[in-house]
Parts: C-alpha cells; structure tokens; sequence
C-alpha cells in the first residue's frame, strides 16, 4: 500500500489553505481492505476511512486535510495523522502504515486593538461630557489579560482597568475620557493615555499597545473681571468715596500686578493689586474717592504685569467715575408716582410697563404685582416687562423713591383677554369684519375713535377698560343698512350719551330710539323729523348706510353698554333681534 503526499509533505494553514495526500493498493486482494484514518485536534479530514476492493485497488483515493481554526495563538505547529488497516486478506490485515505529519500554519497573533469614536478623542476643560475608545485582543488568551489605561495630567481614564477572560476577549471595552479643569489659560493640550498590559499568557503579558493622543480643548482665558457698587462708580467732591472690585478670569503661572490710574482727578487706593496662584479668584476691593476732577467724570485705568506672558499686557476694562458737587440735590415735595396707562393685551402675551413719567430726584423704582396673576422681570427697572399668566385682570404697583427716602406709588391694571385684540389710540381707524373680533382702547387724553363695521354674519365686541377718559368718543360709522346703534345704561338711574355726528339739523328716516331706559330693550320708538344734539339715556340709531352716531365714554362710574343690532324684520330692532357687535366697559 503506498501513501503519497502532494510536494512530498502535508502543508496547510489555519482558515485559510488546505493540503490532500492519496492512498493506493500496490495488488489486488483476495478481500476487501479498510484503511481507517485518524487525524489529531489540530486538522480535519474529509473521511473517516477508505475502502479498496478487487476492483477498485488499484485506482488513487484522495484525502483532504483542513486546520482547525482556533483563536489561540500557537505558532507554527504539526499535526498527525495515522493509519490503521483491516482485511480478511492475509496480507493486508496486518499490514501497517507510517503516520502523516501535517505542518499548520498559526493565522493568530496577539495584540490589543483601540477604536476611537469619531476617529479622535477630544474633551472640554470643565465640561462634564466624556469621549470615548474601545479596546479589544486580536486574539484568544490562555489567561486573563488586564489593560491599564493611564493618563497624563489634564484628562483622566475610566475604567482604571480591563479584563479580558477566553470568553470576552473578542467583545470591545468601552473607556471614557473627561478632562481636568486646571484654570490655567494654557491653550489646547494633547495629552497622552497609555496602557499596560499583564497576564499570565507570555504572548499577552507585556504587549505593545498603541497609547491615545487626546486633545483638550481650553475653556480658560486671560482677563479681569471688574464689578462696580450699584452697577457704577461715583464720587462727591466733598469726599463721599465709592468701590469697585477688580479678579481675575483664569489661573495665572505667575503673579500678576495690576496698577490703577485715575490721574489727577481721582485718588485711588490701593494703586496697585497683586493676583498670585493662591488668591487669583478672589476679588480685591479698589476705593475711589475725588481728587482734583474739575468735570462730571473721570477715567481709571488698569495695566496688567506678569511672567505669564498671557497676562502680561492683557486688555482690562477701565471704570468710569462720575463726579457730583457735593451739594444734596432738593428734592422738592417729594416724588410722584406714575405707572402708566391702563394695558389690554391677549393672555400670555407680554407688554413693557413704563414708570418714565413718575417725577422726583434720583428716585429708583420697584413693581409688584399686587392683585392677579403674572410675572414682573426687572423689577427695579423703570420699565419692567409684565408676562400675562392666562385671562384675568391684574394689578401691578410702582413704588419710587427719591434720594431722601421718600416714597410714592401708583397702580396700572392689567386686562388679560383669552381673544385677540387690536390696541388702538384716538384719532384711528378701525373697521371691524371677521369672527370674535375684538378692540381696546387703552389711551388717556380726549379724541375720537372711529369704529365702522361691515357685516359678514359674525359678531365682534369692542372693549373699551379706561372708563376714566371721559373726554373720548367713539364714532359708530353704520355701514351696512338694517342695523341700529342703542346706547344701553347698565341700570335706569345711569346715563350714556348717545348722538348723532350731524352739525346741523337733518332730516333722517329709518332713526329709532328707546321707549325705556333699561338693559334689555322691550320696544322702540320711530322717531321722524329733524333730529340733532344729544339723546340722553336713549337706545338710538339709524339704519341707514352711511349714518354715524357718537358715543361719549361713560364716567368711571358708569357701565354704560352700546350694542349694534340687526334688524329682523327691516324696520325696527326689537329685544329677539341679533346682537351684532357690542361696545362693553368691564368692571
């Protein structure tokens, strides 16, 4: 029997090439002849065994041998194969083959990989958002291997360690890097993370792994941060002083001077400030107090000195000092509070409150919501922004304060509509169309308001808060005929006024008014002839197109209602005819 191998020897590689040898009989048996074949843990075949016979013996078997792929890593290994024969021919049953030694070649080989998100790693100083890499071994280790990642100063590594068993070797652990704030203004680092290996598998203990270069953005820089008293500095040629501090912005490497200049106008003390690594964040107190300033202001400037080449020279904001003359100002009768008109304004919106015209000497201002509900920011300004919190009417007070001491105060009413309003002043227009339309007239003083409107089957409602503007009208320009203007007192003992804008006396058909003084209209009474002047305490109107009627505000005490009906039948409004529009005054 004759084994030949191809090339003369059996040569494969792990996951990848294969290699055969062929078995033959060198004469016919009297029986058939088992050749059984046994390969180790380190190939395969692809039979168990082959079978000659009388026929077949003389024609070549061909038997492939294939690596087992582990991950381990072994080198270059052997592997055998044996033999052994069975027949009933004398001759063949005990006969005996040499073994075939297979060459593998090893296709693994330790190391540790690194993945970094992104490609790079990079931090923020102060930030608390890590990045992130991976690590994971190339290979299967006989033994734990643990990996240290260690970091430079500047950033540190998370985990402080990994672990990598036979079963996770090939799962990738992830480490987060943060950064360490130091303060300094020292630009953007590079900081180095490397990593150590230990393990009991020679082939892992020790190993070169490539180190992390991670860029550490700086979020320091160099400055000085300067806080006046009150938000400003000012001094009395009578000696009233005031301060300021002045700190630095980062960590220096060397101790900063800082020299204050006020020239001759103004004394400083001290006149110079030192920021060492200790107490760099603290800020140090500059007291300023009058010279020999002969204007209503003075300059002080700052120069910054330092080893540290990023302070040395650094721009720092000067303090300007205004300068009184040493006399109390008078402050008259003391000071009058003024909070401004009256506001309408849609629920949820904003609107910025004035207290410009209050009068008094230095006074300063304070706001407080004192009925209702909403936000008042910048309370201490005089002109606060007021958030509405939802429909509603709130109160918001201002108080003003002068120089001694005395106080005033004064209130604004905010109304807070659940629909859209359109804000008018005397002297506009407005034509009223569309759904849930809405006016408010919030402006004091005298003048008239034209509202005309245009009937598309939708009502609207103008509303009208500042009752106390007694001296404003609003002009109903009747657009439409088959309408009618009614001037309705809230209760018989009130009184609004209504009348029409004719100069003169005219004649006009189609004019109505009330044949009682009440809310809700029961009858009307035509009224013909020349008509003008004033019609007191009357629901009275014209349907005519083109006709106007005047409306005079009510006094603060008055509820007066003007509604606009649709007439049902085309000649006379009764109390089932439509409410088309309605001007109301809110409590």
């Amino acid at each position: 029997m004759t084994v030949a191998q191809s090339g003369d020897a059996t040569n494969v590689t792990e996951g990848s090439t294969t290699d055969t040898f062929k078995v033959v009989l060198d004469s016919t048996p009297t029986a058939d002849v088992t050749v059984t074949l046994t390969a180790d843990d380190e190939t395969s075949l692809d039979t168990s065994s082959l079978t000659f016979t009388s026929e077949n013996w003389n024609t070549t078997q061909t038997v492939t041998v294939t690596t087992v792929d582990d991950d381990l890593v072994e080198g270059a290994h052997t592997s055998t194969i044996s033999f052994s024969v069975a027949s009933e021919d004398a001759d063949y049953s005990d006969f005996s083959l040499t073994d075939i030694t297979a060459n593998v070649t090893d296709d693994d080989s330790a190391g540790v990989s690194i993945a970094e998100s992104g490609g790079a790693t990079s931090v923020t100083e102060g930030s608390v958002t890590a990045d992130t890499y991976t690590v994971v071994l190339t290979s299967e280790p006989t033994a734990n291997v643990v990996v240290v990642p260690t970091s430079a100063s500047g950033a540190q590594a998370s985990p402080a360690s990994l672990t990598f068993t036979s079963a996770n070797w090939d799962t990738p652990q992830t480490v987060s890097v943060l950064s360490v704030d130091n303060s300094l203004d020292d630009g953007n680092q590079t900081i180095i993370i490397t990593h150590a290996a230990s393990s009991d598998d020679t082939d892992y203990d020790g190993i070169e792994i490539n180190d992390v270069n991670v860029t550490v953005v700086d979020d320091d820089s160099a400055g000085a941060s300067i806080s006046e008293s009150s938000g400003s500095t000012s001094v009395d040629i009578d000696g009233t002083s005031d301060t300021y501090t002045l700190v630095l912005t980062s960590l220096p490497s060397a101790s900063v001077t800082v020299t204050l200049n006020g020239g001759t106008d103004v004394s400083v003390s001290p006149t110079a400030l030192t920021f060492t690594t200790a107490n760099w964040n603290t800020p140090q107190t500059v007291t300023v107090t009058w010279n020999a300033a002969t204007g209503d202001s003075a300059t002080i400037t700052h120069t910054a000195a330092s080893d540290d080449a990023s302070y040395n020279g650094v721009s720092i904001a000067s303090v300007t000092v205004s300068i009184t003359d040493g006399e109390t100002e008078s402050c008259g009768d003391g000071p009058v509070a003024s909070a401004g008109s009256d506001v309408v304004l849609n629920a949820s919106d904003t609107v910025t409150l004035s207290g410009a015209s209050s009068t008094g000497c230095n006074l300063t201002y304070s706001w407080a919501i004192t009925s209702g509900d909403g936000s008042v920011s910048s309370a201490t300004s005089s002109t606060p922004v007021f958030t509405s919190a939802g429909a509603g009417t709130s109160v918001v007070t201002l108080t003003v304060t002068d120089s001694n001491n005395e106080s005033s105060t004064d209130t604004v009413s905010i109304v807070q509509v659940s629909q859209n309003v359109t804000v008018v002043t005397p002297s506009e227009q407005i034509v009223l169309s569309g759904s849930n339309y809405s006016v408010s007239e919030t402006a004091h003083g005298s003048g008239s308001i034209t509202l005309s409107f245009t009937y598309d089957g939708n009502e609207f409602t103008i509303i009208v808060p500042n009752r106390s503007a007694s001296s404003l009208d609003y002009n109903i320009a009747i657009t439409n005929a088959g309408f009618v203007v009614v001037c309705l007192p809230e209760a018989s003992s009130q009184e609004g006024v209504c009348y029409f804008s004719q100069s003169t006396a005219d004649t006009l058909s189609g004019l109505y008014e009330l044949n009682e003084r009440k809310s809700t209209p029961s009858a009307f009474n035509t009224v013909s002839g020349s008509q003008s002047g004033d019609r007191l305490g009357h629901g009275i109107g014209s349907n005519n197109a083109g006709d106007h009627v005047y409306i005079s505000a009510p006094g603060a005490s008055t509820n007066g209602i003007i509604r606009i009906y649709e007439l049902v039948d085309g000649s006379q409004p009764t109390e089932t005819g439509s409410v088309f529009g309605s001007l109301d005054y809110p409590a």
